[in-house]
This record gives structure tokens, C-alpha cells and sequence, in this order.
């Protein structure tokens, strides 16, 4: 009996897992290959608003509204507003003495992203063709908006820049950095390469203005607001680019505890839309729209660390069975079993090592992996916490700082 049973949950959690590690597998491969180039169509040269939506980041957004001006891009084309939600009244003048536009709001208990931005975009009146969206501590490379800028000149209305790790200061931030390389080339560069959408990200992404202005109008999401514009976007057939040369810095998680409440806000986001949109993306496959099926069976799909800590998990407890009680559990389709538990965490190992940039392969990934398990029972437990992701905001401060010289050296090198 006790045999039957185990192999039954094996089998479910198997076949669960096992899309997820097929799923990646696919991905990662197609990563490998090279993007296709878009032709350089730089005329005409449209004018860009770039939205930047800050809640009490009183000094990162002096430093990077500092550098975020510094475009290889005509002055007169392209303005950025800052959104200015709990700055110092000193902070607004020094942002508006730099050059940046300051539309402040003031919020209560119900603060998004999403409000502070429709906020934004009904106030405005300027003649805009491009909408770029970053967050407070995000710093665009020289080069970025006249990227955007030749994209939507190809004719691409909704565009994803590549971001990258702005710091590699503690082990967190390096298994954050990590993680969203391995997400940049799973979820953006391999989908492209197939002919899908690649995914939002949240910021460093760009869109037709009045197309972004109308979608906005719908959307209120407390937290993951990219996923709801995101399902948006699909659902109107409009297929997201991907820039990966497109470089954005991005402030990567420093602590344990803001790992924890990142993550509970992105799963809590992530089985949200999966109930919301499942139905949907059923009838959206039968109709031809198989980015927006594609989507929404990412949301069913679990987190990468969650995938591989529990295919390590389901394999140890099943071959610690096989071996210590041969009698109850030592029949040849348990053995089947712990035989595929062990392929499918090959697979997915696999899948997401090719994920990796080379240039992040070095000695470093040691202190990755002692940071594994930690992040493991963080994610673990934000599932069964994740109930005030969805009735508050959830703000992770950004305290990383360092000198201009030195990011635009890495800007540079990368």
C-alpha cells in the first residue's frame, strides 16, 4: 500500500518537474545561438520619455539620474521624469537642477508602480514615441536609448533591454546577478531565438508610447505590474523584442531578508496570473496565439531554485527509500523512478549551467552554492507567506552605491 502511494505522488511530481526541466532545457539550448541583428535604422530620430517611478531613494537617484542623462542621444529628444514619490523637497531641486523633470505624487497605503506611472502619463501633453521605463537605481549604458530608438524604427513596439548586475558585493547579490542572467537567456534570448516573445523584466524596457499609455489604463497590479502589461501585450498579438547588447545596471539583492521578500512578491505574482489566465491561455493555444499560451505556462512552471532544490529533494528521499527498505520500495519501478528523478536533475542542472554567462563561470560560483540552500528555504517559505504581497506594496530599498567613474568603467567593459 505504502509502495502504491509513494509511487503515485512520485509520478505527479515527476511529470510536474519534469515539463519544468524540458521547458529549460529547450530555452537554454536555443540561447546558444546568436540573435539576429536588426538592420540600423536610426532615422528618424522619435522622442523618448523615460519614466522613472522613485519611492524615498533620496540619494541612489541623484547618482543615477546623473549618469541616465548621459545618452549618446540629442538632448532635445528625449526627457527623463522622475516620478517622486516620499523624496526630500532638496532632492526634487538637485533632480530638476540636473535636467530631469520631477512630477512628484503622494500616496498612501495604496502605492504601485503602476499608479505612479498612469498618474504620470495623464499629465503629460509632450508629443512622445517611445515610453522607457527604469527603476530608481537602474543605469542605462551611453548607448541604450538610441538602441531603443532603431528598434522601434524596425518596427518593434514593445522592447527589452538586457540587464545586468550593477554589484557582486555579497553572495546574495551574486546569486541574484546569477539568476537573472540565467532568466536573460532562458526567458528573453532563447525565446526570441524561437520566434517568441521575450519576457518583461520590469524595467530597461521600452514601448510604443501611445500603445503603453492605453495599456496602462488597465492595469493595477500591487505588485508585478511588467506581468500584467506583459499578458497584455501577448493577448493583443504584440511580440516583445529583446536588445541583448541593450546594457542596464540593475542594483541586485544584497541581504538574505530582501531575498525573501523579492521572491514572495514575484511567486506571489507568478500564481496569480496562473489562476487568473490559465483558462485563457487554453483558447488562446486553440487560436493561434501561442506566446500568450507560452506565458502563462511559465507561471505554471516553478521558479528555477525551487525546480532544482525540489528534484534534489524528491530524488534523495526516493533512492534513500529504494536502498534502506529493498522490501517495500525496492520493486523495479521505484528503481524506474529514482532513475528518472536523477535524468531530470541532470537535465535541469545542466540546462541552467549552459545558462550561465562564460564570463560569470569563474570562482565566485562557490560562494554561489553555499548560498544555495538558504535560498532554497527562503523561496520555500514565501510560498506559504506570500499573502501580503497581494495587499500591500512591497518596496526593496536600494543602498548600493559607488562612483560614477567606476560604473561607467563597467558599462564599458561590458
Amino acid at each position: 500500500m505504502a509502495n502504491n502511494i509513494l509511487t503515485t505522488i512520485n509520478l505527479l511530481f515527476f511529470l510536474y518537474l519534469g515539463i519544468g526541466s524540458l521547458y529549460i532545457l529547450i530555452f537554454s539550448a536555443a540561447s546558444k545561438f546568436k540573435l539576429k541583428e536588426l538592420k540600423n535604422q536610426h532615422s528618424p530620430t522619435n522622442c523618448i520619455a523615460v519614466f522613472i517611478p522613485v519611492y524615498a531613494e533620496n540619494e541612489i537617484i541623484l547618482d543615477t539620474t546623473k549618469l541616465n542623462l548621459n545618452q549618446n542621444y540629442p538632448k532635445d529628444k528625449f526627457d527623463l521624469i522622475v516620478i517622486a514619490d516620499q523624496l526630500n523637497e532638496s532632492t526634487i531641486e538637485q533632480l530638476k537642477s540636473l535636467g530631469a523633470k520631477v512630477i512628484s505624487v503622494q500616496w498612501e497605503n495604496d502605492r504601485t508602480k503602476a499608479k505612479s506611472l498612469n498618474y504620470a502619463l495623464k499629465l503629460l501633453e509632450h508629443d512622445y514615441q517611445i515610453a522607457v521605463v527604469l527603476d530608481a537605481d537602474n543605469v542605462m549604458a551611453p548607448d541604450v536609448l538610441a538602441q531603443f530608438n532603431n528598434a522601434y524604427n524596425n518596427g518593434w513596439k514593445a522592447i527589452q533591454g538586457h540587464r545586468k548586475a550593477k554589484n557582486k558585493n555579497t553572495s546574495f547579490a551574486l546569486l541574484d546577478g546569477i539568476s537573472e542572467e540565467i532568466n536573460n537567456s532562458i526567458f528573453r534570448k532563447g525565446h526570441r531565438i524561437l520566434g517568441l516573445s521575450s519576457a518583461l523584466i520590469g524595467s530597461g524596457m521600452a514601448f510604443d508610447y501611445l500603445l503603453f499609455a492605453s495599456l496602462m489604463q488597465s492595469i493595477h497590479a500591487i505588485n508585478g505590474f511588467d506581468k500584467e502589461l506583459e499578458l497584455e501585450l501577448l493577448r493583443n498579438k504584440v511580440c516583445i523584442s529583446y536588445l541583448q547588447d541593450a546594457l542596464i545596471l540593475d542594483e541586485k539583492i544584497q541581504r538574505p531578508g530582501d531575498f525573501a521578500k523579492q521572491r514572495k512578491r514575484w511567486i506571489h505574482a507568478q500564481i496569480i496570473h496562473l489562476k487568473k489566465n490559465s483558462y485563457n491561455a487554453i483558447k488562446a493555444l486553440f487560436s493561434g496565439n501561442f506566446d500568450f499560451f507560452d506565458k502563462v505556462l511559465q507561471f505554471f512552471i516553478p521558479p528555477r531554485l525551487l525546480l532544482l532544490g525540489t528534484q534534489l529533494f524528491f530524488s534523495t528521499i526516493t533512492i534513500v527509500l529504494y536502498i534502506i527498505f529493498p522490501n517495500e520500495f525496492g520493486s523495479s519501478s521505484n528503481l524506474l523512478i529514482c532513475k528518472l528523478w536523477l535524468l531530470s536533475l541532470g537535465v535541469t542542472l545542466f540546462s541552467l549551467i549552459i545558462s550561465i554567462p562564460s564570463t560569470l563561470l569563474d570562482i565566485n560560483l562557490l560562494r554561489l552554492i553555499l548560498q544555495l540552500p538558504l535560498a532554497f528555504f527562503l523561496m520555500v517559505v514565501s510560498l506559504f507567506k506570500n499573502k501580503s504581497a497581494k495587499e500591500k506594496f512591497i518596496h526593496t530599498k536600494h543602498t548600493f552605491r559607488e562612483s560614477i567613474e567606476s560604473i561607467d568603467c563597467r558599462i564599458e567593459k561590458n
